[in-house]
């Protein structure tokens, strides 16, 4: 890892070289009161002080709808794999966000193989930024806030000048296009400071150590907590839909009217929605509420934790805003601590 500083009247010069040396450059934008990673044309229209987008990054790497392959069923079979990929930028990434893109890479590319994350990922090119908290932000409690892997360049905002790690041999490509010096320790000790004041503005907080989870989950199976939760939530999905590491998608084939031809197509889904265990003969798995939460919260606290090490949840708040039954996970994990304790 090398660090270098440049000054930040040079960012626009930066996003305008990455305009034009890829095809695509995805980066946050204004969106009503919010914020969404949209494809750019001019490097004023960035805007790096946001505290989250809409949805996470991981669109431009697992889309939310994708066609698979599109098929002709007539005497001559044909089936033909669809998968156009460019190279692209995702710029201005949040901490949060780089960790979940590497849970989601050992998922995706080490694990359950799956070509096309395969393809867009070797393809992409992550720059990311530091950023602060909110009151729905709780990284600080799953993370180090100080990320070292799964960026090509990561920039720390020091004021007048831009710290940036380059962790790659793209990252130091694209460094070059600018002017910039090798970072002395003064301005590596700045950085530390400043993460430090990054940590204690986190409000929301988990009372213990994340990894200690699986233990505190042990025999709280039919805990009241599930059933609580279970009544105020309304099935609706939308903290699967804007979580960073939720992975699970559905396939259907849609056919054309001719019934001649169609396009198997995947399309993101999740555990939280009513129907997502329900299978041919009638039975669901988890046809309540209750079950669902606790099976979200299992999976994002125990069991990939079993399997990979890794906590699979980024402490983004992405959930927590935008549940409109304000449901978040640090109450659960909480209550369900605040007994261990006693």
């Amino acid at each position: 890892m090398k660090q270098f500083i440049f000054q930040k009247s040079r960012m626009k010069e930066l996003i305008s070289y990455l305009i034009s040396a890829y095809p695509s450059v995805y980066a946050p934008v204004p969106r009503g009161k919010h914020f969404v990673f949209d494809k750019i044309a001019d490097a004023s229209n960035v805007e790096f002080k946001y505290i989250r987008t809409i949805l996470p990054p991981k669109k431009y790497l697992m889309p939310q709808h994708e066609a698979l392959v599109n098929f002709t069923l007539t005497e001559n079979l044909e089936f033909k794999e669809e998968l156009v990929t460019d190279r692209q930028v995702i710029l201005g990434v949040r901490p949060g966000d780089i960790r979940a893109i590497k849970l989601l890479d050992d998922v995706m590319m080490n694990r359950n193989k799956d070509r096309n994350y395969i393809a867009r990922r070797e393809n992409t090119v992550i720059i990311g930024i530091d950023g602060i908290p909110d009151e729905y932000s709780y990284e600080d409690s799953v993370m180090d806030l100080k990320v070292e892997e799964g960026f090509d360049l990561f920039m720390t905002d020091l004021g007048n000048m831009i710290l940036v790690d380059v962790a790659t041999e793209e990252g130091m490509k694209i460094i070059n296009s600018i002017e910039h010096e090798p970072a002395t320790e003064r301005y590596l000790n700045l950085r530390e400071n400043i993460l430090n004041s990054q940590r204690e503005m986190f409000t929301a907080r988990i009372d213990i150590q994340a990894k200690l989870l699986p233990l505190v989950l042990e025999g709280k199976w039919n805990h009241p907590i599930w059933e609580e939760m279970g009544r105020k939530c309304l099935s609706c999905g939308q903290c699967i839909l804007v979580c960073p590491t939720c992975y699970c998608f559905n396939v259907t084939d849609d056919m054309a009217l001719s019934m001649e031809e169609g396009t198997r197509t995947r399309h993101w889904d999740g555990c939280q929605l009513a129907d997502f265990t329900l299978v041919g003969h009638g039975e669901n798995f988890r046809d309540n509420a209750a079950a669902r939460i606790r099976h979200r919260f299992h999976r994002k606290f125990k069991y990939h934790l079993d399997v990979f090490s890794e906590i699979f949840c980024t402490g983004c708040g992405r959930c927590w805003e935008t549940c409109p039954s304000e449901i978040n996970l640090v109450e659960i994990a909480n209550a369900l601590s605040s007994e261990e304790v006693e």
